[in-house]
């Protein structure tokens, strides 16, 4: 059920990753479960002692040498600056995708498939935030009298994320009833016909009809009971707080890497042996903003996701500007070049209204 790779991987990045680790650490290992509602404070604690047993080893045996770890659902994974290089050249391939085309439509997803993302989400965020405070540690000198400011933001970005999974909790009923073999397939019919309607897909790519899948709606509605009011009302409760949830722990994972590029600010720019880190901060950040410009479109803007859109922006701002301050006297932008550098950090090119998919238009019917 959490095979799902976070954001910005692929099959390549996921093969490349278990080939060329360094070290490794699982998220079933560290946190002695698979479940991140049942990373209670004691076992956050044990998953931080781990990861800083692991950094701190690696950077004892590889002092100065450029040493990442790429945190996904899964776990973590630490790459020297030879192999970190080769992962970034992967990596691109799903960064320009999402930059062009931004993330799959909310609407197509089934709920369950909407938690299962959102859980992967809070594995990843788990294990990064408990590895934040560890790097925090070792440029504790560097950053001087900034280190208590930058260290309250990231302890701040904890409590967030363990609110997120509080809220989880709460809506496991909801899970259970979007996990249904009965739900899931019902939901997937519907958005199979939404996607005939739009012309998104052809009868002959699927292999049937609409009047076919049409008729398969009202067997199943019958078999599970979901020709009933109360069903379709609590399955667009479900589906509605997966979505919510699912774009709150996008922000967090948005805003955590700003909050990183922000904090390299502070010391102008990365120190050795963490430019890898900074790298993959960008890497994070330039996805990660495509992904909730793109839901803001969707499905309409939220303040959170206005709010880390603003914080990345204000970070990359921050990254530039000693750069164009370097470069000012020895070249001078035209408009022309001035509004393509800034077109490159913007929304993907597809990012135009889309369709709007109201809940109840695929599910209840």
């Amino acid at each position: 059920m959490f095979d799902k790779p976070a954001v910005l991987c692929s099959e390549k990045i996921v093969a490349f990753l278990n080939d060329n680790f360094l070290e490794k650490a699982l998220f079933t290992e560290l946190a002695e479960t698979e479940f991140p509602w049942e990373v209670d404070y004691p076992k956050f604690q044990r998953i931080r002692e781990k990861l800083f047993h692991i950094e701190n080893t690696l950077r004892s045996q590889f002092p100065q040498r450029e040493i990442a770890c790429v945190i996904t659902g899964s776990g973590a994974f630490w790459l020297m600056e030879e192999t970190l290089a080769e992962y970034f050249r992967l990596a691109q391939e799903p960064l320009q995708t999402l930059r062009s085309k931004g993330p799959l439509d909310a609407w197509k997803l089934t709920t369950v498939e909407v938690a299962v993302t959102h859980l992967s989400n809070l594995r990843q965020l788990l294990m990064a935030i408990a590895h934040d405070m560890i790097l925090l540690q070792f440029l504790q000198e560097s950053l001087g009298n900034n280190h208590f400011i930058v260290l309250r933001q990231f302890e701040n970005c904890e409590k967030y994320v363990r609110l997120l999974i509080d809220e989880i909790v709460r809506h496991s009923s909801d899970i259970v009833h979007a996990s249904s073999e009965e739900t899931i397939m019902l939901e997937r019919c519907r958005i199979t016909q939404q996607m005939l309607e739009m012309n998104e897909v052809s009868e002959e790519e699927l292999g049937y009809t609409l009047e076919e899948l049409k008729r398969v709606e009202k067997v199943l509605e019958k078999r599970g009971g979901a020709d009933r009011p109360a069903f379709r009302q609590r399955s667009q409760a479900a589906y509605n707080k997966m979505i919510a949830s699912l774009r709150e722990s996008e922000n967090a994972q948005l805003s955590r890497a700003s909050k990183w590029l922000m904090a390299f600010t502070l010391l102008g720019g990365a120190p050795a042996g963490f430019k890898g880190h900074a790298e993959l901060c960008e890497l994070e950040r330039t996805g990660m903003r495509s992904i909730i410009a793109s839901r803001e479109l969707e499905l309409g803007e939220t303040e959170k996701g206005q709010e880390a859109l603003q914080e990345a922006d204000e970070a990359k701002g921050a990254i530039d500007r000693p750069l164009e301050e370097a470069i000012s006297n020895d070249s001078v932008e035209t408009p022309d070049e001035s509004a393509e550098i800034a077109a490159s950090d913007a929304e993907p090119k597809k990012l135009h209204k889309r369709h709007r998919m109201a809940f109840m238009s695929r599910r209840g019917r």
